[in-house]
């Protein structure tokens, strides 16, 4: 699992996302972080969901899950004197489905990793912040 995490990150960080600096606008899991004064930031979160078979040796495992990756920006943010905050966190959303399109192919350690799938949700209020969540479905083949 650590090695399908790795990739996962490894692709994120490495990817350019519109407004977002890899060393400081990302929200790890289990990790502190203080998003003030940020004007946008992510977060993520690893899900692992299911571990299959069809040989008796590991040879043959399927691990499939979520990589949750959700976009903040400020709620009712005027940058640049018009209101931005849905443009900011759409172009940042458009950044990362454009990393984890279908059928993508990662690969760390001893992990080849393929993406399913990519969707959105609906764009919602968080508190002060405007979010919207990126579903990223994964297999490690």
């Amino acid at each position: 699992m650590n090695d399908i995490y790795t990739a996962l990150i490894t692709r994120l960080t490495g990817w350019p996302i519109s407004y977002i600096d890899p060393l400081s606008d990302i929200a790890y899991d289990n990790a502190g972080f203080d998003p003030t004064n940020k004007e946008a930031w992510i977060s993520t979160s690893f899900i692992p969901v299911d571990r299959v078979t069809d040989t008796k040796d590991t040879t043959g495992v399927i691990d499939t899950g979520l990589f949750q990756v959700d976009v903040f920006v400020p709620m009712n943010d005027r940058t640049g004197g018009a209101k931005q905050y849905n443009l900011r966190a759409l172009e940042i959303m458009s950044d990362v489905l454009d990393a984890f399109s279908q059928n993508t192919q990662l690969a760390f350690g001893n992990a080849k990793v393929s993406i399913s799938s990519s969707e959105f949700a609906e764009p919602q209020p968080s508190e002060s912040w405007y979010q919207i969540p990126i579903t990223i479905n994964f297999k490690r083949i």
